[in-house]
């Protein structure tokens, strides 16, 4: 997904490029000399529609088929170089347009209207695209010199907090031109538009709904699929970080996101193309900026495209950014809140098990983990820690085998399950299994730390008797 967000970046320069040549040829040929081949008809431009298909489907395979993580970096260094350079240029035809502007006798019209607004918008865009850049960047080459500072939790909550704050600023200072009564006037809170049961009661209820349909759906499937923001809060063992993020995840990423979405960009895009075509633009990039999180996992992509659509469709309806803020935070809230009640309910012993796991001993957690296989036969996640916690105490070791093979029965690629019947077989002194499945795990797509951890058990198992493969 790195790589299909190096193309989005792209794709934003050649897009605003065209906007600018289009209000202003003469300027825009005196700015950007080489960039004159930038298409404007719609025969052009579906020349090029095709030729960035294609661009992000050959970029997509490769991806997949090689380990091009070599590349990311470079190409990265490339787009942090470049784009400060076009950002100047555009600067200069801006103010050259400006200055054109103010020589003319009659009063700037709609064309100059909406060009003022698609430029603010794609800056904002640019901008935002560049801060991520460079903030991933920075927190790569200081990973690299301080190690003991790597937390991929903390990378995305630093790079979401001040890619955030930027976006916010640009927008407060583009959201000016469309009246003076203050910032959250323009982004759509306005009182005055929608009643209490259209601004209020119905988002609510609509968010707890959606919550809840999310949660049983999520909770109630045999298979968990892996997806990238899945594993980065599985490998931090900072309650700390956890406790921000899901801060963010409730008090926070509501507020921001509907600024941002239904706030400035929907009155812009609903301003030039129409209310129809606003909603559906705005609920499916929305949908797309939320699929890097949650890739493989198909039915939360549909969920959170759903939650865009509701969203989008309630700023619409109720004139105001307010109802869409009260639906996103319903959401937000319900969706932790709600499976923590549904677990307390149908498996109160996993529930203990998994709350107060620090705290328990090895007694106290055979017990609980018993206790909810008993009460709930088809939940593989408790026969997989109890066959973890017979490994690591290293004792009902044939037991530990059938109960780990229950679990990959349920979910085969389960990485996490896998390790467990790794970690079974090495107990066992079954050291050449346990290496080679190790070493498929490592063929995976796995996260770094993962991928060394796997590494380190295999250099144990050598040490202990096991033969030797080099990773």
């Amino acid at each position: 997904m790195d790589y299909f967000f190096v193309i989005c970046f792209f794709v934003a320069i050649v897009s605003d490029m065209n906007i600018c040549r289009k209000y202003h040829p003469l300027i825009f040929k005196d700015v950007f000399p080489f960039a004159r081949n930038i298409p404007t008809s719609p025969k052009e431009m579906k020349h090029w529609g095709w030729s960035i298909g294609v661009l992000v489907a050959v970029s997509l395979s490769l991806t997949a088929l090689f380990d091009l993580d070599q590349w990311l970096v470079p190409v990265m260094i490339f787009f942090i170089l470049v784009a400060p350079i076009y950002l100047l240029r555009r600067g200069r035809f801006l103010s050259a347009v400006k200055l054109d502007e103010g020589k003319q006798i009659s009063a700037p019209g709609e064309r100059c209207e909406f060009f003022r607004l698609k430029s603010d918008a794609m800056g904002i865009v640019l901008m935002w695209f560049l801060s991520i850049f460079i903030l991933s960047f920075v927190t790569k080459g200081v990973v690299a010199v301080w190690p003991a500072f790597e937390s991929e939790l903390g990378e995305l909550l630093i790079t979401v907090v001040v890619s955030s704050a930027l976006i916010l600023m640009l927008i407060d200072q583009a959201s000016r031109g469309f009246s003076d009564k203050g910032f959250f006037y323009n982004v759509g809170f306005r009182k005055e538009n929608g009643s209490f049961f259209t601004v209020v009661f119905v988002p609510l209820f609509i968010g707890l709904l959606f919550a809840w349909i999310a949660a049983y759906l999520l909770l109630t499937r045999q298979i968990q699929p892996h997806t990238p923001l899945d594993e980065i809060i599985k490998s931090t063992r900072s309650s700390g970080m956890l406790l921000a993020f899901v801060a963010m995840a409730i008090l926070v990423a509501p507020l921001v996101e509907e600024v941002i979405f239904r706030g400035y960009f929907f009155h812009v895009i609903r301003k030039i193309r129409g209310q129809r075509f606003a909603v559906i633009f705005i609920a499916l990039v929305f949908a797309a900026l939320h699929f890097g999180q949650y890739w493989g996992d198909w039915l939360a992509i549909g969920v959170v495209t759903f939650l865009g659509f509701a969203l989008t469709i309630m700023r619409a309806v109720s004139g105001t950014t307010m109802a869409s803020v009260v639906l996103h935070y319903t959401y937000n809230t319900g969706v932790i809140i709600i499976p923590v009640i549904m677990m307390l309910m149908t498996n109160p012993p996993y529930f203990e098990y998994r709350a107060y796991f620090p705290y328990h001993d090895a007694v106290t957690k055979e017990r609980l983990l018993k206790a909810s296989i008993e009460k709930q036969p088809n939940l593989a996640e408790a026969y997989n820690d109890l066959a973890w916690l017979y490994a690591e105490e290293n004792r009902n070791l044939d037991e530990a085998f059938e109960l780990i093979e229950i679990a990959l029965r349920v979910d085969p690629e389960n990485y996490v399950f896998v390790d467990t019947k790794a970690e079974v077989f090495f107990k066992l002194m079954r050291y050449e299994e346990s290496i080679a499945i190790r070493e498929d795990l490592l063929k995976q797509d796995l996260p770094d730390k993962e991928k060394e951890y796997q590494r380190q058990r295999i250099r144990e198992m050598k040490e202990s008797g096991g033969k030797w493969t080099d990773p």
